[in-house]
């Protein structure tokens, strides 16, 4: 997670007050090798107040694509979710809750550094080192939500996390340079290779 950014509004005698989050502030909690909990105290925050905060998250594990939850427990002015996405890997959008959500697309120029790598083996074959660069496209996708009222829990309601308006994605197939398209089923099985073997993909940021 990165480029966290936080404001907290409040109105003043007629005049909107901004404070800013300051980063040392922020709590970074370990809880396993790839779950790390970011707690974030927002500052000046009192009754009547609104707060704003975003930020990035890059990710290498592409069969578990970031959902996100554009309802909480409190009213929400707007909520977006902008995910860049490389040409080569193709998701499945699913929308759950009653929202209407907006949705943009767009596209951003990438270039991928592709490194091939071959090993000695058998008479006369030496070790090597390839590289070079493609140029490729992020699609961009941009879903967002205005003046989103607050989830009601209801008694008798369970999972109700599960009613809230979010969106989440599942891996439909790849399609890598020099490569065929393949199409991937739902089990974990299926979405565990993303790259051919013997090449290391690096993005430049």
């Amino acid at each position: 997670m990165t480029n966290l950014k936080g404001l907290t509004y409040n109105l003043e005698e007629g005049k909107i007050i901004k404070t800013k989050l300051d980063q040392k502030q922020i709590i970074y909690e370990k809880k396993s090798e790839h779950i790390t909990i970011a707690k974030i105290p927002m500052p000046d925050v009192r009754e009547g107040s609104v707060i704003d905060f975003e930020y990035e998250i890059i990710s290498d594990f592409l069969f578990n694509l970031q959902e996100w939850y554009f309802q909480k427990h409190l009213p929400v002015m707007y909520s977006e979710y902008r995910v860049a996405i490389p040409e080569c890997f193709f998701y499945k959008p699913a929308t759950f809750g009653y929202l209407g959500l907006g949705h943009e697309t767009s596209s951003l120029p990438r270039t991928v550094r592709l490194t091939y790598i071959q090993k000695a083996e058998g008479v006369g074959v030496t070790e090597g080192r390839y590289e070079h660069e493609e140029k490729y496209q992020d699609k961009v996708s941009t879903f967002y939500a205005s003046e989103v009222p607050a989830f009601k829990p209801e008694r008798f309601l369970r999972a109700q996390k599960n009613y809230l308006s979010r969106i989440a994605f599942e891996l439909e197939g790849t399609r890598f340079p020099d490569s065929g398209y393949k199409a991937y089923s739902s089990s974990w099985k299926d979405v565990l290779i993303f790259c051919p073997k013997g090449v290391s993909m690096e993005r430049d940021k």
